[in-house]
């Protein structure tokens, strides 16, 4: 459950926490990588790899669980290197714990 908020939404909330310029992306567009690379160097983690792997290392560098729904890798859509709207929402609590 998504709380009723765009993945764009998510995104903002994660950009406005880490005082991170917010990045916008045409609907149905994925994140660009650029978001992640700017995320993970804001919380000190490694930006290698793709967006899938950034954002999995960005939520187990706080201790999140990184949800099976998290992306679609080994999705039957084959939407390849996508984050879905858990991912971020697990993101988004490591931010969060992140700060605290």
């Amino acid at each position: 459950d998504k709380n009723g908020l765009t993945k764009q939404e998510i995104c903002d909330q994660i950009s406005d926490a880490l005082r991170i310029g917010r990045l916008r992306h045409a609907a149905g567009v994925t994140e660009p990588t650029a978001f992640w690379h700017e995320v993970a160097h804001a919380m000190g983690v490694s930006a290698s790899g793709s967006k899938t792997a950034i954002a999995r290392r960005i939520a187990e560098s706080q201790g999140e669980h990184w949800p099976e729904e998290g992306d679609s890798t080994d999705r039957a859509s084959g939407g390849g290197d996508t984050v879905t709207a858990a991912g971020l929402l697990a993101d988004r609590r490591a931010v969060r714990r992140f700060q605290s």
